[in-house]
């Protein structure tokens, strides 16, 4: 028995039968085990060994369930019914199953899932696509509930979390491709499901093309609900505006960012300033694709001040403010760039206007009440602070620039410049 041999310490048994089920506990056995084409709906006859002569057991085998090696099971995972000769090691398979055992497979799997045991999910749902290859939901709910172990699994090897995906994208893929050879309208909820992951893994592994295919699949689907539409038309916007190419340059360019006064890395090596003017060409690239992503135009505003261009960054930002006065991030930054030059009325002017787009925002708020006690309208400062703080009493910059505006308004200096302003602050800090 298994737990006698680990317990004595000897090495366990390469194939162990016990309650119908042989366990397959050797990789190099396992690997010889190819899943059936096709399931086998003849006779329900048994089989004889041919090396013995003797009956063959009907039995599940497997290397996976309570006797199996975990390792072996998450790399070679085998579960189908089938004859078994435990004594020549000789196996023949698939038996038949009919259409209720599957189901009663089916509810299983679902169940162990359902239950938090995705593993024993994957055994059920491993033995229907092994029973009844090209079954859609015994491969959508193998593909699922792999999916679900990836999703919560910590600290997974990469190299083993690469070889699930892979595997999960396969069933998906099965699924697919059996619902196109005979598609079933009861189907199409499980392929929807499918093909929207199948579009969003080619998506993860810049392949659109793959990615449009899975989504012209579910397009011609019938019935899918308003969520799914939705999640297909953003990947389409994804592909469409090739944010791939975005991404990979935004990345790129991110260290070197300063974003909310963070550490940033330097500019001051000749890689680094060939990562940063290859990032910006990539994203100048993609603002002809996309013109209308203001996203892009951001960070080549943002890399262009961290190349030293505070003249070439300054247009940029006075441009995406006259296109995009409405998003916070456009009018944010646009400020704080025209504060970093000293320019504080144009700073206010960019503020005020962000007020009457953003009247709910607490930190447009703030920010507009720094630039009013800058330019030395006290009132208006103190007015702008009492509606952030309406809007987000906690938010300690706003409490910060309240206290050096009530110092102002006992008399003293006030500042002219943001920079006046932060070293007032850190004085005041320090004191």
């Amino acid at each position: 028995m298994g737990w006698i041999d680990r317990l004595l310490g000897r090495p366990p048994r390469p194939i162990e039968s016990r309650d119908g089920v042989c366990v397959i506990r050797q990789r190099a056995i396992a690997e010889h085990l190819q899943r059936p084409a096709e399931g086998y709906y003849g006779d329900v006859t048994g089989r004889t060994c041919g090396g013995c002569g003797g009956a063959m057991r009907a039995e599940v085998i497997s290397t996976g369930g309570p006797l199996g090696e975990a390792d072996v099971w998450r790399d070679v995972p085998v579960c189908v019914d089938g004859w078994v000769c435990v004594k020549c090691g000789v196996f023949h398979y698939p038996r038949k199953v009919d259409a209720e055992e599957v189901a009663r497979f089916v509810s299983e799997g679902a169940r162990c899932g359902n239950a938090g045991d995705y593993a024993l999910a994957e055994w059920w749902f491993t033995r229907v696509v092994w029973d009844w290859p090209g079954f859609v939901p015994g491969h959508v709910n193998l593909a699922e509930a792999t999916r679900t172990r990836l999703a919560r699994s910590e600290g997974l090897d990469p190299a083993v979390a690469r070889r699930l995906t892979a595997r999960m994208r396969a069933q998906y893929e099965e699924a697919v491709e059996s619902y196109e050879r005979d598609p079933q309208e009861g189907y199409a909820a499980p392929i929807a499901r499918a093909c929207l992951t199948l579009a969003e893994l080619a998506v993860d592994d810049r392949a659109p093309d793959r990615a449009r295919r899975a989504l012209a699949t579910f397009a011609a689907l019938p019935g899918t609900d308003a969520e799914s539409v939705d999640r297909a038309a953003r990947l389409l916007r994804y592909l469409d505006l090739r944010l791939d190419l975005f991404q990979s340059a935004a990345s790129a360019l991110y260290p070197y960012l300063d974003i909310m006064h963070r550490a940033t890395a330097a500019v001051d090596t000749p890689e680094a300033r060939t990562a940063v003017v290859q990032a910006l060409a990539d994203l100048a690239a993609h603002e002809r694709i996309a013109p209308e992503h203001w996203q892009t135009r951001w960070m080549i505003a943002k890399g262009r001040a961290a190349l030293g261009d505070a003249a070439g960054a300054l247009d940029l930002w006075r441009a995406l403010v006259a296109s995009h006065p409405h998003e916070r991030d456009v009018v944010r930054e646009a400020a704080l760039a025209l504060l970093g030059v000293d320019a504080v009325e144009e700073a206010r002017a960019v503020n005020r206007a962000a007020t009457e787009h953003l009247p709910d925002d607490a930190t447009i708020w703030c920010n507009r009440a720094v630039t009013e006690l800058l330019c030395g309208d006290l009132a208006e400062a103190r007015r702008c602070l009492d509606r952030s703080d309406a809007l987000d009493p906690a938010d300690p910059i706003a409490a910060a620039v309240r206290r050096r505006l009530v110092e102002c308004e006992r008399g003293a200096p006030r500042p002219a410049t943001l920079r006046e302003l932060e070293r007032r602050g850190s004085a005041a800090g320090g004191e």
